[in-house]
């Protein structure tokens, strides 16, 4: 061959081999730049499936906060609701005690003969004063005094004195058959209460003589 022929021979062959090399490195770019692309992908997707797992772990403990809390709530209500009832149930409780302590107080005739008085006075809201009057007949009186305490619905004593008292003709104390001036004393230190039957009429359990066991006394 001639000279100039050769070198266009090597020419065309050095550029084919030029271009065959540039083909196959743009490939391996191209290739590359996928790899890369799907690692970046992978990368992501994992991420997110982390981060949702995540999430749904938490889930539960913010759930079990808001049960917590509702909860909390719930007891603080039944909490103040049960005290509530509690004042309630006290607040009743003293205004019916209240209700008996000023129902004691007043002036009771006996239902039966009409012969005996009650007459009730209230010194303090737990202390008072009881005066009887019972006529035996237009000339004599028997008298009690005492000072009871209010106890479970009942007026209780223990310190009555009982007084006897003849009167004359004009109406003033005089003396007895064997000559003692009245009033006298009977007794020192009775026992006994006052309450209210199924009525609401007074009832006087006197426990020295017993002498109102068949009476009651109303208003």
């Amino acid at each position: 061959m001639k000279k100039n022929e050769l070198k266009k021979m090597f020419i065309t062959v050095s550029m084919a081999a030029v271009m065959s090399c540039a083909i196959s490195g743009c490939g391996k770019e191209e290739k590359k730049d996928k790899t890369t692309g799907m690692a970046t992908t992978a990368a992501a997707t994992n991420e997110a499936a982390t981060t949702a797992a995540a999430t749904t772990e938490a889930s539960p403990a913010q759930t079990t906060t808001g049960e917590t809390s509702g909860q909390t709530a719930t007891t603080e209500a039944q909490v103040k609701e049960d005290t509530a009832d509690s004042n309630t149930t006290v607040a009743s409780e003293k205004k019916e005690e209240v209700a008996v302590t000023n129902t004691f107080e007043g002036t009771y005739h006996e239902t039966l003969a009409g012969r005996g008085t009650i007459n009730i006075k209230k010194d303090t809201d737990t202390n008072y004063t009881v005066e009887i009057s019972w006529a035996g007949s237009a000339a004599e009186m028997s008298d009690w005094v005492c000072h009871p305490t209010l106890q479970d619905g009942k007026l209780i004593y223990d310190d009555c004195v009982q007084t006897y008292t003849i009167f004359d003709e004009n109406g003033n104390p005089t003396t007895d058959d064997e000559g003692v001036a009245t009033p006298v004393i009977v007794y020192e230190g009775g026992k006994g209460s006052f309450s209210f039957n199924n009525d609401g009429n007074l009832v006087w359990d006197d426990q020295t003589e017993h002498v109102a066991d068949d009476s009651v006394f109303a208003k």
